[in-house]
């Protein structure tokens, strides 16, 4: 759903996700919620938004869609 900083809008559309609950997503991982900072998110198959920050680590959601 985020590359290298860069929101994939129809992987977002796919998912039924909106921006809003990526960024929440990002923030509820301890980070800032600034996409630029983010070299990936994505959909685990439970549901979970995993989020990468660029700096290193990976740092899971506990939020559902």
């Amino acid at each position: 759903m985020i590359e290298e900083g860069n929101l994939q809008r129809q992987a977002l559309r796919k998912h039924s996700i909106t921006k809003d609950d990526l960024l929440e997503a990002v923030h509820r991982s301890g980070n800032n919620g600034n996409l630029s900072d983010v070299k990936s998110a994505y959909l685990e198959r439970s549901g979970q938004i995993s989020i990468r920050m660029k700096s290193g680590g990976r740092h899971k959601s506990n939020e559902s869609p």
